[in-house]
C-alpha cells in the first residue's frame, strides 16, 4: 500500500513595501558627504619625509628645510630620477629589467649620513640653541680657553689640586690589573666618561691637541713619574681632557666648577650629535663608490641576461 506524501508547509513570502522618499529626502540622501577636516589631508601632502627613515622633515610650524638638508635631499632625488630614467631606457630597448630593481640601491652608510644630518639640523641644533649651548664649534676660542687653564692643570699634575677624574682613574688600577685597565675593550667602555660635554668628539680633539702641546712636547712637563700609574697619554685623555673641558664650560656659562662638571656629563650625548667625529673624505667616497658599484653591477648583469 503506497504511503501518502507528507505535506510540506512553505511560508508565503512577505511583501515588503518601501515607502517612496519625498523629493526633499531624496536630494538630501544623494548629497555628497562633507569632508572632515579638509585641511588635514592638504597639509599632510605638503610634509616632506625622509626617504630612508620616513620621519617628517617639515611641519606646519616649520615648512622650509634648512639649506644643508634641502641640498642633500635634492641630490638624493636627482640620483633617484637618474636611476628611474636609466631603467626606463632599458625597458624601451627591450633589455631585461629585474622587477626587484625598481628602487635605486643606496649604501647603508649613505642612508645613515642623511638621517644623521636631518636629525642634527632639525632636532639637535634647535634643542642646543634653546638651552644656550653653541651650535657652531669655535675651535680657536676653545683652544684659548684650554690655555687659560694651564696653571690649574699643572697643579693637578703636581698633585697640588684634587681631581675627581684622576682619583677615579687611579681607583681602577687598584681594582683591576694593568692589562685589564688598558685593554682596548675596557678603554672603549669608559670612553664616554671622558667626552667634553657639548663640545663633542671634535672639541675633544681640539682640547687634546692643546694639552699635548702644553705637557707632552719638549720640555715634557707630564713625565711618566707624574702620570704613574697611568701612561702620560692615558693621563691626558682621562684626566686633563675632562678637567680642561669642565673649566671651559665654566667660563662659557659663568657657573661653578661642580655645576660645569654636571653640565659636561648631561650634554655628552648632545655633543656627540652636534660635533661628531669627522670621517675622512676617503671613507665617505668609498661608501658612495660601493653604492655606485652595486648599481652598476646590477645594470651589467641585466645587460648580460638580455643578451
Amino acid at each position: 500500500m503506497l504511503k501518502q506524501p507528507v505535506p510540506v508547509f512553505i511560508p508565503k513570502p512577505k511583501l515588503i513595501i518601501q515607502k517612496r522618499k519625498t523629493p526633499a529626502a531624496e536630494s538630501k540622501s544623494l548629497a555628497p558627504m562633507p569632508r572632515i577636516s579638509p585641511l588635514v589631508e592638504d597639509d599632510k601632502e605638503k610634509h616632506v619625509q625622509c626617504p630612508y627613515c620616513h620621519a617628517d622633515l617639515t611641519s606646519n610650524e616649520a615648512p622650509v628645510l634648512p639649506s644643508a638638508v634641502q641640498e642633500a635631499l635634492d641630490a638624493i632625488r636627482a640620483a633617484d630620477a637618474a636611476h628611474a630614467a636609466r631603467r626606463a631606457q632599458m625597458i624601451r630597448e627591450g633589455k631585461f629589467v629585474d622587477a626587484r630593481d625598481k628602487d635605486r640601491k643606496v649604501h647603508p652608510h649613505a642612508k645613515f649620513r642623511f638621517c644623521q644630518l636631518h636629525t642634527l639640523e632639525l632636532e639637535t641644533k634647535p634643542l642646543a640653541a634653546k638651552h644656550g649651548y653653541p651650535v657652531v664649534l669655535d675651535r680657536d676660542a676653545l683652544a684659548a680657553s684650554v690655555r687659560k687653564s694651564e696653571k690649574d692643570l699643572k697643579a693637578i699634575i703636581d698633585r697640588e689640586l684634587d681631581s675627581q677624574f684622576r682619583e677615579k682613574a687611579e681607583q681602577l688600577y687598584t681594582q683591576m690589573s694593568v692589562h685589564k685597565v688598558r685593554n682596548q675593550e675596557s678603554v672603549m667602555a669608559r670612553f664616554h666618561e671622558y667626552l667634553p660635554g657639548y663640545y663633542g668628539p671634535q672639541g675633544a680633539e681640539v682640547i687634546m691637541n692643546e694639552l699635548q702641546a702644553m705637557f707632552l712636547t719638549k720640555p715634557v712637563y707630564l713625565t711618566k713619574e707624574k702620570a704613574h700609574p697611568q701612561l702620560p697619554s692615558e693621563y691626558v685623555q682621562q684626566v686633563l681632557v675632562p678637567e680642561a673641558a669642565a673649566r671651559a664650560i665654566q667660563r662659557d656659562r659663568g657657573i661653578s666648577y661642580d655645576r660645569a662638571v654636571a653640565t659636561m656629563h648631561d650634554t655628552q650625548d648632545m655633543g656627540s650629535k652636534l660635533f661628531p667625529i669627522i670621517e675622512s673624505d676617503n671613507d665617505a667616497s668609498d661608501a658612495e663608490d660601493d653604492a655606485n658599484r652595486d648599481e652598476n653591477d646590477t645594470d651589467h648583469d641585466q645587460d648580460d641576461e638580455s643578451d
